[in-house]
Parts: C-alpha cells; sequence; structure tokens
C-alpha cells in the first residue's frame, strides 16, 4: 500500500457521498463558522424553453479567510408545455378556458381545446395538437359488454346539455349528460394534458337484467372521433386485458383508469382500443365490472322506474346485441348555446372512469449529475436518463384527477447511470437539505406528503420488460415509482406514502431500505392485479403500517430485518434467514444522520445466507452495516494514520438487512497541527464543514466530502507531481505513485442527509494518491 501522508490544510479534499440516512444533519460543533441560508425570494428567470425554466440567484458569502465570495444558486423548473412560443420568444402558457359565442375555448397553452355549448352533437370537443393534428369528439354513450359471449347492450346514452366552466378556470363540466342514468362529463385542460371524465352520479343497473354475466361483463365508454388522425397503435396488457397506447404525434393516449371521487388514490386500470364500429371510428373504454362494482353501489341508488329494462330509451338500442354495438350518429350543430359559468367546484360523490391525451413533445430528458430540478407539473419525456447526484424536487400541488399532474413519466426507455456513493435523491421541494433551496420553500417537508402522481411512472413503456430503479433515494413523496415490471437495487425510500403504483403481478426488491412508510406495495383491487408476488432479498423495513397490502398476494423475504411492522396483509409470508421484530430498542445505532446500521455486536451479523441473486452478493461485498467511526470537534496532534475500518461484508455468510456503500471515518471541525496524517489507500473518508455564516439548528448548509484513495502513475520516479485533475499524468513507465494535488470543488454542495443512508450526491469527484504537503498547522476539516 502507498500511504498518502497530509500536513495541514487539507481542506482540498474530494466532493462526493456520505453513507450517512435520513435524519437532520447534526449541528455544527463550537467554534465553526457561520452558514448564510439562501433568500429564495431572490430568485428571477434567467432563461426558457417549451418545457423548462432556469431560476437563478447571486449570493455574498464570507469564507473562512473573511473573503466575501458570490455563490451562485441555480435550478432548473421542469413541467411539459410549461411555455408557448408568443411573438419571438416563449411566455408562460395557461390552460384557462375561456367562454365564446358558441361554446368555450382554451387557446393559450402549445394545445388548443375548443367546446361546443351543446355536447350531444357531432365534434362537440376539438383538440388541436401542438403539431396541428385535429382530434374531433363526442362521447356516445356507456355500454355493457359481455367478454365470453360478445353480447353487447348500451346502458346510456348522450342527451342533450349545457356545459358550465367550473371555478377553477381550466375544467369544463356536463352535467346529467346522459339517458338512462345520472351521469356528468368533465373535461380538464392543462398546460401538459387533456383529459375527459365520465362521472357516475347513481348506481348502474346490474347486467343480469340483459342476462349478461356479472363476472365476465366489462363498462364500455365509446366515444366516437368523426376528425382523428390515423394513430400508432402499440398493445401490451393490463390485468389479463389487451390495451393500446395510441401514439398521434405530439400527444399520446397512454394509461386510463377509473377511480372514486374521495379515493383517487385507488384507481383502477382502464383499457381502451381503437376500433372502427358500424363504419364509424371510435375509442372504447372498458374495465371489469366485478372491480368497479362495489364502488358502484356506494353511489346513491338510481330513483324507481329510471333504470332497467322499463326505462324510456329507445327499444332497439336498448335490445341485447350479439356484437359490439354503437347508437345512432350525432347531428352536426354549430349553432350551439355559450358555456355558463359554475358558481360551485366538483362536487361527490361521483366514480369516474377517464382518457387523457399527453403532450409527448418534451423528447428525451437528462437529469443531469450536481443539478438540482424542481417538477412543478406532469413531465412526459420520450427516453429518460437519470445520473447520479442529480436532485429532484416535487411541489406539494394536488387536484383530484389521477392524471399525472406532477411526474416524470418516460414513454420509451428509463437509463440510470448511477452508481455507489452517487445516487439520484427524490424529495420534496420544501426539502432544503440537498441540492438548492427551491422559491417558496417552507424548508419544513413534513406536514403532507408531495407529489400527485408517483415521482417517476415508466408504465408506458411498452413492450419494455425488466425495469429497474438502481442506487436512488425517495423522500417525502406521496409515492415513488409506477413500473411495470421491476426491479429495484439499492434504494432508500424514507418519509413515504407509497413505494409501489404498479399494475404488475411481481415486484423485485434487492438491497433496500423503507423507513417510516405508510405502504410498501398497493392492495389488489387498486392499482394492480390480485395475488402479486413481493420478493425481498436484504431489505430493511421499518416503522411500517401495511407491508403488502394484498390480501390474495405472497411475500418472500431472505436476509432481511422487519422492525416494527404492523400489517402484513398478504395471504401468505415466507422468510428465510429473516428476523421479525416488534421493537426497534437495540436493533441499529446512529452515526451522524444515518440511524440504520446495526447496532454494536449485533446478533444479525453474519447470519444471512448467500443463497441469494448473484450480482447482489457481489454487491453486497463491497458495502456495509458497520457504521464511520467519527471525529467532531477533535484536534490530532499526534501523527495519526487512519485505513478502511468499516467492515465490508465479505465473509462466508452475510449480514441481515440493507447494507450501505461504506463510510470508515466521518469527520467535524478536526483540526490536523504538527503531526502527520496518513491515509491508507481504499479509505473512505468524509466530513462536514459549515463554509459560510451562521450555524443553527434550521442551517443545515453543510458540505459532505468522500475521499477516495487511488494510485496513479507516472513517467519517471523524478517527474513533477500532477498540478490539478485536469493536467493527466504521463503515460506511465514505471509503477512509482505520482504525488497529486488538486483544486477544492467550485462551491460548497448542500448534500442530503443520508438514510437517505447514502442520501448525499456528490458535486465532484477526484482520485488522489501519496503525499500531499501543506503549510504547517492550519489543517482543518
Amino acid at each position: 500500500m502507498h500511504p498518502v501522508a497530509m500536513k495541514n490544510n487539507l481542506h482540498l479534499l474530494v466532493l462526493g457521498l456520505s453513507a450517512l440516512s435520513a435524519f437532520p444533519l447534526p449541528n455544527a460543533q463550537p467554534g465553526g463558522t457561520n452558514v448564510v441560508v439562501d433568500n429564495p425570494a431572490a430568485y428571477s428567470i434567467t432563461s426558457r424553453g417549451p418545457h423548462s425554466r432556469v431560476w437563478e440567484h447571486t449570493e455574498w458569502q464570507t469564507n473562512l479567510a473573511g473573503r466575501a465570495i458570490a455563490r451562485k444558486h441555480t435550478y432548473t423548473e421542469l413541467a411539459t408545455g410549461m411555455h408557448r412560443w408568443s411573438g419571438n420568444q416563449w411566455v408562460d402558457a395557461s390552460s384557462q378556458i375561456q367562454i365564446t359565442a358558441t361554446g368555450a375555448a382554451a387557446s393559450n397553452a402549445q394545445h388548443q381545446v375548443s367546446f361546443l355549448g351543446n355536447l350531444n352533437t357531432a365534434g362537440a370537443i376539438d383538440v388541436t395538437t401542438p403539431d396541428g393534428k385535429h382530434l374531433v369528439s363526442n362521447i356516445l354513450g356507456l355500454s355493457y359488454f359481455d367478454t365470453a359471449t360478445g353480447k353487447s347492450v348500451m346502458v346510456a346514452e348522450t342527451k342533450d346539455c349545457i356545459g358550465q366552466v367550473l371555478p377553477s378556470g381550466n375544467q369544463a363540466i356536463y352535467q346529467d349528460a346522459f339517458d338512462g342514468t345520472l351521469a356528468d362529463i368533465l373535461y380538464v385542460n392543462t398546460s401538459a394534458a387533456f383529459e375527459q371524465l365520465v362521472i357516475l352520479r347513481q348506481q348502474l343497473p346490474s347486467p343480469t337484467e340483459w342476462a349478461l354475466d356479472p363476472a365476465t361483463t366489462v363498462l364500455q365508454v365509446i366515444t366516437e372521433f368523426p376528425t382523428a388522425p390515423i394513430p400508432q397503435i402499440s398493445e401490451r396488457t393490463i390485468s389479463g386485458a389487451s390495451d393500446q397506447h395510441l401514439n398521434f404525434g405530439i400527444m399520446h393516449m397512454g394509461k386510463g383508469v377509473a377511480f372514486a371521487l374521495d379515493s383517487v388514490s385507488n384507481p383502477i386500470p382502464v383499457t381502451k382500443q381503437w376500433l372502427v364500429l358500424s363504419g364509424r371510428t371510435c375509442l372504447v373504454e372498458q374495465t371489469p365490472l366485478s372491480r368497479i362494482w362495489s364502488a358502484l353501489k356506494k353511489l346513491p341508488p338510481a330513483p324507481p322506474g329510471t333504470t332497467g329494462l322499463g326505462t324510456p330509451l329507445d327499444s332497439n338500442n336498448r335490445r341485447v346485441a350479439s356484437k359490439m354495438n354503437v347508437p345512432s350518429p350525432r347531428k352536426f350543430r354549430r349553432d350551439t348555446k355559450s358555456l355558463k359559468l359554475a358558481t360551485s367546484p366538483l362536487k361527490n360523490p361521483g366514480f369516474a372512469l377517464d382518457y387523457v391525451l399527453l403532450n409527448t413533445g418534451f423528447g428525451d430528458l437528462t437529469l443531469q449529475s450536481d443539478t438540482t430540478y424542481y417538477v412543478s407539473g406532469d413531465v412526459t419525456v420520450s427516453n429518460l436518463t437519470i445520473e447520479g447526484g442529480a436532485v429532484i424536487k416535487y411541489t406539494n400541488t394536488y387536484t383530484f384527477s389521477p392524471a399525472p399532474q406532477v411526474s416524470i413519466g418516460a414513454l420509451d426507455s428509463a437509463t440510470w447511470v448511477t452508481s455507489q456513493y452517487r445516487p439520484a435523491i427524490f424529495t420534496a421541494k420544501d426539502d432544503n437539505t440537498v441540492g438548492e433551496s427551491i422559491a417558496g420553500s417552507t424548508s419544513n417537508p413534513t406536514t403532507n406528503y408531495y407529489c400527485s402522481g408517483p415521482a417517476l411512472s415508466f408504465g408506458d413503456l411498452v413492450g419494455s420488460s425488466n425495469h429497474i430503479v438502481v442506487n436512488a433515494r425517495f423522500s417525502y413523496l406521496d409515492c415513488a415509482i409506477d413500473i411495470d415490471p421491476v426491479v429495484v437495487r439499492n434504494v432508500q425510500a424514507v418519509n413515504c406514502n407509497t413505494f409501489f403504483y404498479a399494475t404488475t403481478a411481481n415486484f423485485d426488491v434487492r438491497n433496500a431500505l423503507f423507513y417510516n412508510i405508510s405502504t410498501i406495495s398497493p392492495a389488489s383491487g387498486k392499482t394492480g392485479p390480485t395475488g402479486k408476488n413481493f420478493i425481498g432479498q436484504n431489505v430493511t423495513i421499518h416503522n411500517c403500517t401495511n407491508v403488502f397490502a394484498d390480501t390474495t398476494g405472497t411475500a418472500a423475504f431472505t436476509n432481511c430485518l422487519l422492525v416494527c411492522v404492523t400489517n402484513w396483509l398478504c395471504a401468505t409470508n415466507y422468510t428465510n434467514n429473516t428476523v421479525v421484530l416488534s421493537s426497534d430498542s437495540g436493533v441499529f445505532q446512529t452515526v451522524a444522520a444515518a440511524s440504520h446500521y446495526l447496532a454494536q455486536d449485533s446478533p444479525y451479523h453474519g447470519i444471512g445466507t448467500t443463497n441469494i441473486e448473484v450480482m447482489l452478493l457481489y454487491d453486497l461485498r463491497g458495502k456495509t452495516t458497520y457504521p464511520p467511526i467519527s471525529y467532531s470537534n477533535v484536534t490530532l496532534a499526534a501523527d495519526t494514520t487512519l485505513g478502511p475500518q468499516a467492515q465490508r461484508d465479505a465473509g462466508a455468510s452475510v449480514d441481515l438487512g440493507y447494507h450501505f456503500d461504506p463510510l470508515d471515518y466521518y469527520m467535524s471541525q478536526t483540526l490536523v497541527t504538527n503531526s502527520t496524517l496518513t491515509l491508507l489507500r481504499a479509505l473512505q473518508l468524509a466530513f462536514i464543514q459549515p463554509m459560510f455564516g451562521t450555524v443553527s439548528a434550521l442551517a443545515l448548509e453543510q458540505a459532505f466530502y468522500l475521499w477516495e484513495l487511488r494510485t496513479i502513475r507516472c513517467a519517471s520516479p523524478n517527474s513533477q507531481p500532477c498540478r490539478n485533475n485536469r493536467s493527466p499524468c504521463s503515460p506511465a513507465t514505471s509503477a512509482r505513485t505520482c504525488p497529486r494535488s488538486f483544486l477544492p470543488p467550485q462551491r460548497p454542495y448542500r448534500n442530503a442527509r443520508a438514510d437517505s443512508p447514502n442520501g448525499m450526491a456528490s458535486r465532484r469527484m477526484a482520485t488522489i494518491s501519496t503525499v500531499i504537503q501543506a503549510p504547517a498547522n492550519r489543517s482543518l476539516f
């Protein structure tokens, strides 16, 4: 081994990632310098694009030497359709609906929509896509279709009704829009999407009135498109039913859902098909009646004589047909009345079925390392690349609609360029402990859950398989991922409501930490099929209400620690080398911000099986459940040698539970004076040092640094040392290592807590070796 002897002024360490976990950072020790927190109100927009804008402000801070230094704070806000082109510049888009002489229109976004006052008109809704295509439509009615026999019957048809613009300004509703049942039709316009919802207000008649089998009957919403481009169609299967992804160019029609208005978080998949029925182009959406019947029964009953075979509908449409049928064509009218202004918002109760047209003009997106992003609206991209060190924050805006209002979704591919010590971090807008502070941040993310859709939604990756989420941390989110199917590796979810929001039947989780989480996997009858399978290897679950909320599913755990779990809620549990504890007393230990290292002399060291997935076993060999040694407010006045000490899990058996990226020493306010500090290769060293201003319990402007030691080769034993990372050494002709000095990071990076274990994104990584000399008596970690 080649030691690195260091004297004094060793604050020029490499910025990286600590292996700490998700609690507030400790306060700086006495004698530290002060930290000045950003003023988020000082941000201004410096650039705009169709789907993004960059916010920036400059802050003057005083460094350790008493010099004023300008620090630039920058983050990128993301939302599909954020701006529209006007004249020669991008301006804010608006989703607001304006009343017109014949209805209403929304014309200040990248897509445009016009509404006729009477919905019972051919082409009542006209969507103009950003690339100039027209999707002209009108709802025909509701149908029962028996998938076993192929028989169908119209349950309700649209009738004359005048729309209203709701107080939100971006919603138009046509109330009591059907003969045969009480139901409304709602349209929601956003800068990123256009959504149609049929909202049932009363119970539907039983399919047995037409001798249809409730077990095999689906409820259909049939919408005619008299004018529309021919879509590119991709087939997939959702809960055993065929579903089509419709590509109209820039706008796509993705997954549909059904949901109770008072239970938006528990949607049921709605599949769709683009069909020609009786020579007419129609969108047919459907969902099994058995899946939604219990929710429909909670609606008010229909008045006597208004449902069933005796309702006053056209007898021909009321009869059972031997194939999927559609009612008579609607009349074309352009002299309809204006929409009205509603005086009250949308009301409960109700049960809705929807489709969503998404703006996919964002194209490809790379979430770059060392960059903070603020997701303020739905982000739909074609191909998504996620780099290690990217920090993605979400707003807490919430709408009743289940269409992803605040989410990042990829249609074609998702690529993870993360690694050990460099996870991607997904968290709340008000979480100031990682990345840049967002304008308007409260610095308190604990008041509610953030992101009204899954933080990452890859469910529309048509034809893809074996999706992976690797080296990532999720915190304070309502839901972390919607990916179907998925393998999760080296992931932490802390202070979240739900982790999985998916239609898949299988969840494969390897080396993960779930802490303070309500539900890991959703229940059957909600977002996915019955009989889900959860396979967990080296997983720590601590403080969880419902591990697996599918009473028909199975859960298999190997080398896991399950601590303070309230409910299992699954039919069968399989455990192999797994410990289940009702109390967390003495199980874990905390070092700095990390709280899930195994306790000293833990009985859960080295009792796990190596009969696990091969790649996982390989990963665990370079990870640890042992904490770093802490040096806090210490002066090193004698020669000291530090080397790897956090035991890597390389024994004949493995430790139970989640494994951290190893960190050997953790330093805060450590002075080295009149002595030599020798750091051995393979050492992982992190330190926290307040860089500027006043330190307080709320001012977490503290930078984490990681020092990774490697050797480099130089041309000859007498060659000059490399001056910095920008000047590589000469081609190697000797095995002798080259002394290297290097520049400090350009600016301190506000990395996060870990539990977050390793919840730190790094700003800059370098390699060093052998000896670095510095002036005497001025070394500070």
